[in-house]
């Protein structure tokens, strides 16, 4: 799973062209986060799991335009409420569409703060 989180990770860097990206390590997953305007807010945490990666998006900041019928969604997570959509990466095909909702979520956060 680590090479896939590090092609994962180089497409998540591609999405900001203003570095005002960082990715902040902790114990358990990876926070990709946006600042802009002193204010910094994440908009994808990443969790490098043994057998797949788990993707949590923002559920209260945004509304994705489309939840794919998948067996990788799962529904609302209620252990972290800022970012509690999840969803499984477990191969490179699944980066894709992975990416369309870290981008939708990138770009509202970045948005909102903007406006901050």
């Amino acid at each position: 799973m680590e090479n896939l989180y590090k092609v994962l990770k180089s497409k998540i860097v591609e999405i900001d062209s203003r570095d005002n990206l960082t990715i902040k390590k902790l114990k358990n997953y990876y926070s990709f986060k946006l600042k802009s305007n002193n204010v910094i807010r994440s908009f994808v945490d990443v969790y490098v799991q043994k057998e797949k990666i788990r993707l949590q998006v923002s559920s209260k900041l945004i509304k994705l335009d489309d939840y794919k019928d998948s067996e990788n969604w799962l529904h609302e997570s209620n252990e972290n409420w800022t970012l509690g959509l999840r969803f499984y990466i477990k191969t490179e095909k699944d980066i894709s569409y992975a990416l369309y909702l870290i981008k939708q979520s990138y770009q509202t956060v970045h948005n909102k703060i903007s406006k901050d």
